[in-house]
């Protein structure tokens, strides 16, 4: 494992697997059950332009919840994924400043995978917010091409402080419905900077993503034909 670049936004490591342990995640991928991230309502995080993604079971480094044990399987599961999470858990220890502490800023980290296909992608947006301390990505496919699209895009801005704003319901209560149908506040932050970093969805790479930072995935294009961008993604966070 090497550190690729490291900036006050984003951390990059590559070769982050052994060959082994990353055949074995890749593998995982393979034999995992994915269905349509709008399957069954629409998950706001994607907006109408966004196509369509798919996306499997949420694992974590630990149980949730004994309310919540039934959206997710805690590691060790025996199945390739915990390669993964061994080496995510071991990798954070060395990056207290970036990820946060465990127990103080965060209890768990769960992952999720994901596919994109072609025209799939995730327009510009911030994760989580009290909650998380750091957000994460991984490419687990074997192959990628530079015409193929898919790079993570991350805003070099200090701007770590997007808000949703609250409307009034009928019922007199304010509530924040958030920003997928309405893209000005991501928009007048991107653009007040405009100025960032690019990282290539290559295979075996990590990216470190800090909180409050916008980001975005630029659609997977039409030259990938039908390979698929793999991840595994999520957030270290709280236990709440």
């Amino acid at each position: 494992m090497e550190v690729t670049t490291e900036n006050d936004q984003v951390i990059v490591f590559d070769e982050f697997l052994s060959a082994e342990a990353f055949r074995f995640v890749w593998n995982f991928v393979l034999e995992a059950r994915f269905r349509y991230v709008n399957n069954d309502q629409w998950i706001k995080a994607f907006r109408l332009m966004d196509g369509a993604a798919l996306w499997s079971d949420v694992f974590t480094s630990k149980p949730m919840p004994s309310d919540r044990t039934a959206m997710s399987q805690s590691y060790p599961t025996g199945k390739g994924i915990d390669c993964f999470i061994e080496a995510l858990a071991e990798t954070a220890k060395g990056y207290p400043e970036f990820v946060g502490e465990e127990g103080p800023d965060w209890e768990l980290f769960f992952v999720r995978p994901y596919l994109y296909p072609t025209g799939a992608g995730l327009s510009w947006h911030t994760d989580g917010r009290q909650d998380v301390s750091c957000a994460f990505v991984y490419y687990a496919h074997p192959e990628w091409n530079a015409s193929w699209g898919a790079e993570l895009l991350v805003d070099g801005s200090d701007f770590r402080d997007l808000t949703y704003p609250e409307l009034e319901m009928y019922d007199g209560e304010r509530r924040a419905p958030g920003l997928h149908m309405d893209h000005e506040i991501t928009s007048r932050a991107v653009m007040n900077f405009g100025v960032g970093t690019y990282v290539m969805p290559k295979p075996n790479r990590l990216a470190l993503i800090r909180r409050g930072v916008l980001h975005r995935i630029n659609p997977v294009g039409a030259a990938a034909g039908d390979h698929v961008r793999s991840s595994l993604t999520g957030f270290f966070m709280s236990n709440d």
